[in-house]
């Protein structure tokens, strides 16, 4: 997959510092969201990435990894960078994926590290892992369906109902959740994960009025002109949410 020169060169330079960085505790790197379902969007699409380590790592190490990835020391051509790193008995933990590193760097991203998985929600976490398993790009090491292990599937319906909460909660991102819907109403319904804009499409064609999905694509890969109505997305998150709960 050719994402151009500028981030298939970056994401070769990631991953040589973080072979560098980490040597043999390393598993895998792998590329994980729109740039790895080609559907990135060059100025608007983050990168995000997951390194996978054979053992756990102390904190010397995992800021050794995070000074060497950081925008000021990697510049990353994209808004930015999403990169999530695990270790092998961390990705199984009974409550979903527990992280050594959460990174977002970036030049149009705000910066945030943290080395403790308790303080960030876990939901976001047993998503990027049951969805990259499904759609994520190796960058070293194996496949992902062999790098992230498969979930509980209590714990994707439970993150993706705390997603759909989370989305709806945070008013700027009515479009957003109407997204998240679809993507978790297209894998309750037994179709497995999408990116965002496939999700969107696959919804589009199952509801007798899409508007507010099509105004939400819109957002995302449009010019926004589209009419979008709250009310409308509202129904829609109400009703993906009875559709994961009764599938529980």
């Amino acid at each position: 997959m050719d994402l151009g020169a500028n981030v298939d060169g970056y994401l070769r330079e990631l991953v040589a510092r973080a072979r560098g960085t980490l040597g043999d505790e390393l598993r895998g790197v792998c590329l994980m969201g729109s740039a790895a379902v080609g559907a990135y969007r060059p100025g608007r699409s983050d990168l995000d990435v997951a390194i996978v380590l054979e053992r756990p790592v102390p904190v010397a190490r995992r800021e050794a990894v995070v000074a060497a990835l950081d925008h000021e020391a990697l510049p990353c051509p994209a808004r930015g960078l999403e990169l999530v790193t695990y270790d092998r008995a961390g990705l199984a933990g009974p409550d979903g994926p527990a992280y050594l590193i959460n990174l977002n760097t970036g030049a149009r991203m705000d910066r945030h590290v943290s080395f403790d998985p308790h303080e960030d929600p876990r939901f976001w976490f047993v998503l990027d892992v049951a969805i990259g398993r499904a759609l994520g790009r190796a960058l070293f090491g194996p496949p992902p369906a062999e790098l992230f292990p498969v979930l509980p599937d209590r714990l994707v319906r439970g993150a993706a109902l705390d997603s759909l909460d989370w989305w709806w909660a945070h008013g700027g991102h009515r479009a957003a959740a109407v997204l998240a819907a679809c993507i978790a109403w297209r894998w309750a319904a037994g179709d497995g994960w999408a990116s965002k804009s496939a999700a969107a499409r696959w919804a589009a064609a199952r509801l007798d009025d899409p508007a507010v999905v099509l105004a939400a694509l819109d957002r995302r890969e449009g010019d926004g002109t589209l009419p979008f109505d709250a009310a409308a997305a509202e129904r829609l998150v109400a009703m993906v949410r009875g559709e994961l709960e009764r599938a529980a």
